[in-house]
């Protein structure tokens, strides 16, 4: 039977990189994923799936199943072939079965393009993370109106505003399956690569760091947040002043193309929602 888990997203970003992800699995590195003191029901030659985020990610055929003193692990080859389906998958722990058919796969986008890095984003790194808003931020700063972010530094978003957020992604050539949305209150495109990136900037994208706009979500000469603390909308000033420094600042030569992984999103001036997520591990901050 093939299966599918889930994984952090350094885990599965290395387990692709071992192969060329536009074919057969190369014969790399023999990856193990354990999965408790339960023998699961695989066998060599059958198919491992990976998840991670919400997404299937490619998979590679199964070489043994084997039992260890840390319990039952399944090792499988070295390398990928990157598919995904368009469905979301919610995080789980141990194994599934697959639910899908071969018909429904897709090639995982970006991953079979040439000069695409393989591993997306890591804490450390030159490079700042930034989100790349869609032209409907222009429309809310024209409007005196700014959402900001949520203590832990992750980017809310809101999908009463997925139909412009969709007619943006259709303008940079964006496929609609490429659509994360396993956590309605934070339905978002990624972007994984430079000239990805570049497109939607492009367009009319703002890019927007998250450490500037927390720093003006606190009140003034304070270190943390108040237990009272509510996002606020910015007034006009602050608003065309943080435009005009993020522009300046992250540049896109500057803050794309080494470690740092855009991300385009909806955003609502309404009640703000934080991103609790879904997936059994974010080992790095949006």
């Amino acid at each position: 039977m093939d299966l599918v888990v889930t994984v952090p997203k350094l885990v599965w970003a290395d387990w692709l990189a071992e192969g060329d992800c536009a074919g057969e699995p190369a014969s790399g590195q023999e990856w193990s994923f354990f999965l408790g003191q339960h023998r699961p029901p695989i066998a060599a030659g059958e198919r491992l799936y990976v998840a991670s985020w919400g997404r299937v990610r490619g998979y590679a055929p199964v070489t043994r199943v084997a039992k260890t003193t840390l319990g039952w692990c399944i090792c499988r080859e070295g390398g990928a072939v990157a598919v995904t389906i368009p469905a979301a998958v919610p995080g789980f722990r141990g194994w599934r079965l697959v639910w899908w058919g071969e018909a429904d796969e897709i090639p995982y986008p970006d991953w079979r393009s040439d000069g695409v890095p393989t591993l997306l984003s890591t804490r450390t790194g030159a490079a700042p993370a930034v989100t790349v808003y869609t032209d409907a931020v222009h429309l809310f700063l024209d409007a005196d109106s700014w959402v900001l972010p949520d203590d832990s530094g992750r980017w809310i978003g809101h999908s009463a505003l997925l139909q412009p957020l969709h007619a943006f992604a259709d303008r940079i050539g964006l496929r609609r399956e490429w659509l994360h949305a396993s956590n309605p209150r934070f339905p978002h495109y990624d972007l994984t690569t430079p000239a990805a990136a570049a497109r939607a900037i492009g367009a009319g994208a703002l890019l927007v760091n998250v450490r500037d706009t927390a720093v003006l979500a606190r009140p003034t000469g304070s270190d943390r947040r108040p237990p009272d603390w509510r996002p606020r909308l910015l007034e006009p000033a602050e608003a065309a002043q943080l435009n005009t420094k993020l522009l300046r600042m992250f540049a896109p030569n500057r803050a794309l193309g080494r470690r740092g992984t855009a991300h385009l999103v909806p955003t609502d001036s309404t009640e703000a929602v934080p991103d609790e997520g879904d997936a059994p591990a974010k080992p790095f901050q949006l």
